[in-house]
């Protein structure tokens, strides 16, 4: 049990670093270009989609490449210890940009960084979904990677705080630089030296991603996986033209996004012990609700409403890191799912599918967003009107939670129980058979109802 623990710490880490560099990336970045003279709102907007659209393709090649290479398990250091390279390099351009920085500054610098990030990720998320196979020790693993991807989020929202650079951006990016350029090197080696390795596997056989894309139970949980990924990538977006324009109160985001993140982290043993009890694709629904619920408060807020905002903050963050840690698991028990069917491994291949929605989900978020807004004439740093007000919030809340709700339909369907799992592996392996001589196995009963053959 000593050893488990000591091997969840050791894998967990490197999500720290990680999930720092996303709030700088994801949430203050388009902010931040959109401010500077050479940009804008809609050009920044406009780079950032299409970095994040070019990159997203990087993703599943990566992970087809992991399963199809033998050596995938033994390549997997060295390839995780240059993408930290290659992100290190790319955060010190896109972080610190020169004065005459335009929008092919913003894209390409990007781009460099998605590319960084996305040879750390892979592998790593897939090396996750193969520490165990067990049903909910997998949720273990994906509690314990993000239990320290919120403590990685906090640490960058208590950066200001400690710097004293709570009002200017472009000092708060360059000192999340210097943070990342000490964290990320650390926790990476700590991962790559402690964690132990999966068992060497065959590699994949050509032609599978069309069967891939075929199959019924991963395109429900494809699709719920981008909804939901979006519905949290628009407000992620907007938080900060949120708070200033219409709460106007942006001394407060410390607050407001400490109080979110904390609730997360407090919430999620209760929400794993739930999901023993309900499964974990019924509980992940039941977060996805309470969240949506909670967000509706937003579209009564106006300015001045810094404690209502905070409770709304609270309440939805409690959904924060379950909503993370049950997909991931599912994800992992899909992977197993797809293994014990086709006789390949195929997570490489999943998890690049999985990591490419995600990204593609705040591309299209912000693409749609910014220009939307632009488009209505509000710019940063300038007084809005109340129409411009309306649309920011309507955006900022309305929809997400539609888009959530329609994840929350499809996810409440989702089939693949851990009773289903188990008697997949009963009729995919007969005792004689090693771990990797799998016969597979008959699928039809974990389609929805309405799906399954006649």
């Amino acid at each position: 049990m000593a050893h488990w623990r000591r091997s969840l710490l050791a894998y967990g880490v490197t999500a720290l670093p990680l999930a720092a560099l996303g709030l700088p990336l994801y949430v203050f970045l388009p902010a931040f270009y959109a401010g500077l003279p050479e940009v804008g709102l809609a050009v920044a907007g406009i780079a950032i989609l299409l970095a994040r659209s070019l990159d997203v393709f990087t993703d599943p090649l990566v992970g087809y490449w992991y399963d199809r290479n033998r050596w995938g398990n033994r390549l997997r250091r060295p390839l995780m210890l240059v993408g930290a390279l290659l992100l290190l390099f790319g955060i010190s351009r896109l972080f610190v940009p020169p004065a005459d920085a335009g929008g092919v500054y913003l894209f390409l610098w990007s781009l460099v960084s998605y590319t960084g990030w996305t040879l750390i990720s892979v592998p790593y998320l897939a090396w996750g979904a193969e520490l165990t196979e067990a049903y909910h020790a997998r949720t273990s693993v994906t509690v314990a990677r993000e239990a320290f991807t919120i403590l990685g989020t906090i640490l960058m929202i208590a950066l200001p705080l400690l710097t004293g650079h709570t009002d200017e951006l472009a000092l708060l990016m360059r000192d999340a630089a210097w943070l990342l350029y000490l964290l990320l090197p650390t926790a990476v080696l700590i991962t790559l030296l402690a964690t132990p390795a999966p068992a060497q596997r065959r590699a994949t056989a050509p032609g599978y991603l069309r069967a891939l894309l075929e199959d019924p139970l991963l395109r429900r949980l494809s699709l719920a996986f981008f909804s939901n990924s979006m519905a949290n990538a628009i407000p992620a977006s907007l938080i900060i033209l949120y708070v200033e324009t219409v709460l106007q109160a942006g001394t407060s985001l410390p607050l407001f996004l400490g109080a979110y993140f904390f609730s997360g982290l407090l919430a999620l043993p209760l929400w794993q012990a739930l999901a023993r009890r309900l499964g974990k694709a019924r509980t992940w629904a039941l977060s996805m609700l309470l969240a949506s619920a909670a967000f509706v408060g937003v579209l009564g807020l106006g300015p001045g409403d810094v404690a209502g905002f905070t409770v709304i903050c609270l309440l939805t963050g409690a959904s924060l890191g379950i909503d993370m840690a049950l997909p991931a698991s599912i994800q992992a028990d899909v992977a197993e799912q797809q293994r014990l069917v086709s006789g390949q491994h195929r997570t490489g291949t999943l998890f690049g599918l999985w990591s490419l929605l995600t990204k593609l989900a705040l591309a299209v978020a912000v693409g749609i967003a910014f220009p939307l807004l632009s488009a209505t004439g509000l710019e940063s740093g300038r007084t809005a009107t109340s129409m411009q007000q309306l649309w920011l919030t309507l955006l900022y809340a309305l929809l997400p939670v539609t888009i959530k709700l329609h994840a929350t339909w499809l996810v409440w369907r989702l089939p693949l129980t851990e009773s289903e799992l188990l008697t997949l592996r009963d009729s995919a392996r007969s005792p004689e058979r090693s771990d990797d001589e799998i016969v597979p196995a008959d699928t039809d009963r974990l389609r929805p109802v309405a799906e399954r053959r006649v």
